[in-house]
């Protein structure tokens, strides 16, 4: 199913997640956690967030997209030590081979009312994000992530969270950490100043870089018009292709099983099974996310695991 206008005006609210980045958060907040052998804080936290905002949709209707990264990023091709960094090669040797176990997430989104999953080959679920956001403005849009990349979308009314309890203030960040207030300056302050945990090169110092912003960009095109300019014309440039959002003309959302079809159901309660989300599953059982006979076996099982845990 496409994501059009006609899709977006039947909710209030669209929630967009940068399912990559909250997985990953969730990985390093719960890494003790594990069975069979697998890390499972993440499995945990993804969850519980679901489960969060299904609670919060039974008071107001809310459409949820969860965006996932792409295995492959089409923007190593542009410059192969994109997001190459010493701390990101850390990461990938503690966490889990995420990008493997997107399917088993997928499942868990698959379970929720109203929710659907996005990806695209090459691509991060950010440049999913912001094309929604930029191509079916004036909607009220929660965006889950502190992803710097996507503040600039702040100027499309886009509102940032960390959880439905934890908004993030946009403005009160780029100030500390930039001395900056306008979200909409981010993508050129990187193109100039760099980005360290992307790997993108700094090509000016922050304060030669902001006296550059206001007078050579636009939001259209890159024109350089000083001697000094000029000479860096090929780094600029770029950066810029590393940090400009990607456009597509449509966005297809996997394909939702049918309703407590029941070898959805089989392959959903066998993953959460293996891993023990017995949290998850009860939560699905409680509010009768999937068929009364399951709901009612998976609650007894979670019961008695409660008493063995006694």
């Amino acid at each position: 199913m496409e994501v059009t206008a006609a899709l977006l005006d039947k909710f209030e609210t669209i929630v967009l997640v940068d399912s990559s980045y909250c997985l990953y958060r969730d990985f390093f907040a719960s890494s003790h956690l594990e069975c069979n052998g697998v890390k499972t804080g993440h499995y945990n936290g993804f969850g519980r967030m679901l489960l969060s905002f299904y609670e919060f949709n039974l008071v107001e209707p809310r459409l949820i997209l969860c965006c996932f990264d792409s295995p492959a990023d089409i923007r190593a091709k542009i410059f192969p030590e994109y997001k190459k960094t010493e701390q990101r090669k850390e990461t990938h040797k503690l966490a889990p081979p995420i990008h493997s176990q997107v399917p088993d997430f997928k499942l868990m989104v698959n379970a929720i009312p109203n929710a659907y999953c996005l990806q695209w080959d090459g691509y991060e679920g950010d440049d999913i994000i912001q094309n929604i956001v930029t191509r079916f403005p004036g909607r009220d849009y929660m965006i889950f992530s502190t992803d710097e990349d996507l503040y600039y979308l702040k100027q499309h009314g886009a509102e940032f969270w960390q959880n439905f309890n934890n908004p993030i203030n946009i403005r009160q960040r780029l100030e500390k950490k930039y001395r900056i207030t306008v979200p909409g300056l981010v993508p050129y302050l990187k193109v100039l100043y760099g980005d360290k945990s992307d790997n993108i090169p700094r090509i000016f110092g922050l304060k030669e870089t902001k006296k550059i912003i206001p007078r050579w960009f636009d939001q259209q095109k890159i024109t350089l018009f000083t001697p000094e300019l000029q000479e860096k014309r090929e780094e600029i440039i770029r950066n810029y292709k590393l940090v400009q959002k990607i456009k597509k003309k449509e966005l297809i959302m996997d394909e939702k099983p049918p309703e407590k079809e029941k070898n959805f159901q089989k392959n959903l309660i066998s993953m959460c099974s293996r891993l023990k989300l017995w949290t998850f599953l009860s939560g699905l059982a409680t509010h009768k996310l999937l068929s009364e006979k399951v709901c009612d076996k998976i609650l007894a099982k979670f019961k008695s695991e409660e008493l063995d845990d006694k």
